[in-house]
């Protein structure tokens, strides 16, 4: 936890006394003043730490926290977005968790996002989705066969199997209303080392549902590997069931009122060469953004 919301818990400096270095947030204003900020803590712990070593103040080093922070967050966009084929630049950035909004600008524009969306309520924001989600349990197991060769009445057997012990966890965190069921496969030629993913009929499998799981492999092979091998034997190592139950059903706000809060207290001051914070100078060109 941050230096300067409990002082006495720790030396470390960390990105929200960075946050409070910069003005970024409020101290009158923090979790509505139910904690209590310790500037002087943040400050003392930014300079002497990391500040002292490098011969920095605590506002150039609050800057360069939040410098390498909003980088790597824009570099994991980029980076994701460039192993998916994306382009990033179309998309909305949704901005939500206890820092999220505050850095959202500065990522957005590293990451040459043009949109950004802060929801109402953005730092408990993970919260209510899990409140909203619906409880969902996973099995995957084991099992050797080959579509050639397959068991059905075990196999039928071994997804009874796992699909009343998928729905008894589900069960526990929703004991009423109704439950989607999935079933797959996870599939490969005869010597390969990965597997590929195909659904699978919701119900009891039977022999006349082996052609259409070789299709279905075989597009699935196709789309990923640009051609199938015909003839070659299909295997299934593992076999899985997902249980969920039915979302809830969301309201849709028509009318919001907006929140006015009071004018930051901390004054931040800019002039072509220096930056000055609570009375506290730099030099622009040293905590700059490139």
């Amino acid at each position: 936890m941050a230096l300067c919301i409990i002082a006495n818990l720790g030396r470390r400096a960390t990105v929200t006394d960075a946050d409070v270095m910069q003005g970024l947030i409020d101290p009158a204003l923090f979790a509505e003043g139910r904690l209590e900020i310790d500037v002087q803590a943040a400050e003392k712990a930014l300079a002497t730490e990391l500040g002292a070593p490098m011969g920095l103040n605590a506002a150039q080093v609050a800057h360069g926290i939040s410098e390498i922070v909003d980088e790597n967050m824009a570099g994991a966009g980029r980076m994701h977005a460039v192993e998916s084929g994306k382009d990033l630049s179309t998309r909305l950035m949704i901005a939500f968790g206890g820092n999220g909004p505050l850095h959202a600008t500065r990522v957005a524009r590293r990451a040459q996002v043009d949109r950004i969306l802060i929801p109402r309520d953005p730092g408990v924001g993970s919260s209510i989705g899990f409140l909203f989600a619906p409880v969902s349990f996973e099995i995957v197991r084991s099992r050797y066969d080959t579509l050639t060769t397959v068991d059905l009445n075990g196999l039928n057997a071994f997804f009874d199997g796992m699909i009343n012990d998928a729905e008894s966890v589900v069960r526990a965190g929703v004991p009423d209303g109704p439950l989607t069921r999935r079933r797959v496969g996870f599939m490969r030629y005869h010597g390969q080392g990965h597997e590929i993913e195909v659904a699978l009929p919701n119900r009891a499998l039977t022999q006349a549902d082996i052609p259409a799981l070789r299709n279905a492999f075989e597009v699935e092979y196709s789309r990923q590997f640009s051609r199938a091998v015909p003839g070659m034997t299909i295997e299934i190592l593992n076999w899985a069931v997902e249980v969920s139950s039915q979302p809830s059903a969301l309201r849709r706000v028509s009318d919001i009122t907006p929140i006015v809060l009071p004018k930051p207290s901390r004054g931040v001051k800019l002039s072509l060469s220096t930056v000055e914070i609570d009375g506290a100078q730099s030099e622009r060109s040293e905590i700059q953004a490139t």
